[in-house]
């Protein structure tokens, strides 16, 4: 089961049909300048207010540059997502399955994450996401057609999905994972180092700020070292800025430590290991119009795009019944031992013969040689170890508190 853990998306209105929504702005300026009371006037009311204005003169300031900001906007258990419309340009980014729940172990799917997002628009006066058509214009001086959508455009989206590997494998999962060449670029020795100082709970297969990026970690975990102390923070920092009473921040942090040390013992007992695959902007322009949001065309398709990255897995991890080296031939099992002694074997054998041994050990053995080989001589962990098994909303225990669709999508 797939489903979203970050939305990125935005749709232009027309220019003056809606108030600009934002939370302030950053300016940069070049040149001498200082801070002075003076009268500024308010473009929502016409009226002068005596506010902090830069001054200096005008030949000795330029700026560099002036951007607009994001605004907050909270939800509960101090869930927010950033909402800002500049010129027409209405933009949203934040958590879907997240927002106004404790955990998002289990969340929403990628129509329904627009569903919630345009609730939360809706209550702030702002126009709701929609379905768009394609449009084209032609281009004169470079002479060709400039395609663009009028609706909802997706700039970047994780899709995440659960999986069970086992009480005490999520590690030894991650391990074999790094092992795995599935992309272009596998975790170096630098990386891998890293991961071993994190004790394989989070790995990265891909790492990229543009492109794809695929992160692996244990649930459990990050329920209990990442949900529950951040929760706390954003509880504190209410009391102090005064929205909730500071002596209702223990009991709301013990109720919500009953619930999330509940949920992390079943996903430690189940040895549930998350992946992400983000798809970020760089992959959106490079495929050019799999962003453009049609309701249910556009969820299947990109999810079939992630499937199709997860089956790189699926087709890896298997069970192995028997010790199935010895299936492998003289040659196959030397450059196996070669490559777990730490040697580049792709630099000792032709291009060929490399590809094709390295097909064939995968098959039998589930050890990738084109990848690094996990640094150090720690036991051997093949597949054999575990049984990866996907999860969905029915797998979970009855007393979870399960994603609610808004009133309008339920209905």
């Amino acid at each position: 089961m797939l489903f979203v853990d970050w939305l990125n998306c935005s749709q232009q209105f027309p220019a003056g049909a809606y108030p600009d929504f934002l939370g302030g702005r950053v300016v940069s300026i070049d040149g001498a300048c200082g801070l002075q009371r003076a009268p500024v006037l308010d473009r929502d009311t016409g009226a002068l207010e005596e506010q902090w204005s830069i001054c200096g003169g005008e030949d000795e300031l330029s700026i560099e540059f002036d951007s607009a900001k994001f605004a907050s906007h909270r939800g509960t258990y101090e869930t927010n997502l950033m909402v800002r419309m500049i010129g027409g340009k209405l933009e949203v980014r934040g958590n879907p399955s997240g927002f106004g729940r404790l955990d998002n172990v289990f969340g929403y799917s990628l129509d329904d994450a627009i569903e919630v997002y345009n609730e939360v628009l809706e209550s702030l006066g702002l126009p709701c996401f929609t379905q768009g058509e394609e449009t084209q214009i032609w281009l004169q001086n470079e002479e060709k057609f400039h395609h663009d959508y009028t609706g909802v455009k997706i700039s970047r989206v994780d899709l995440t999905e659960n999986r069970a590997v086992g009480m005490g494998n999520v590690r030894n999962y991650h391990r074999w994972l790094t092992e795995q060449k599935l992309y272009r670029k596998s975790p170096d020795d630098e990386s891998l180092e890293k991961f071993a100082k994190w004790n394989w709970d989070s790995v990265y297969t891909s790492e990229s700020k543009f492109w794809i990026n695929v992160k692996h970690y244990d649930k459990a975990q990050a329920l209990e070292q990442r949900t529950l102390p951040e929760y706390e923070k954003r509880l504190k920092r209410a009391a102090r800025e005064g929205r909730i009473n500071r002596k209702d921040v223990r009991p709301m942090i013990m109720e919500a430590e009953d619930y999330l040390m509940k949920l992390a013992e079943w996903c430690a007992e189940i040895g549930m290991t998350r992946g992400e695959w983000s798809l970020r902007s760089r992959w959106f322009q490079q495929h050019k119009g799999a962003g453009w949001w049609t309701p249910g065309e556009t969820e299947a398709a990109l999810y079939e795009v992630v499937e199709a990255e997860m089956g790189k897995i699926a087709t890896r991890a298997v069970v192995y019944q028997e010790d199935q080296h010895d299936a492998l031939t003289d040659r196959e099992y030397r450059v196996l031992e070669q490559w777990k002694a730490g040697e580049v074997v792709k630099d000792l054998l032709t291009k060929p013969t490399f590809y094709r041994l390295r097909a064939a050990i995968l098959e039998k053995t589930g050890h990738d040689i084109a990848a690094r080989p996990v640094l150090g001589k720690a036991k051997d962990f093949r597949p054999v170890y575990f049984q990866v098994r996907q999860l969905s909303l029915a797998d979970a225990p009855v007393w979870y508190q399960r994603p609610v669709l808004p009133e309008r999508l339920a209905a």
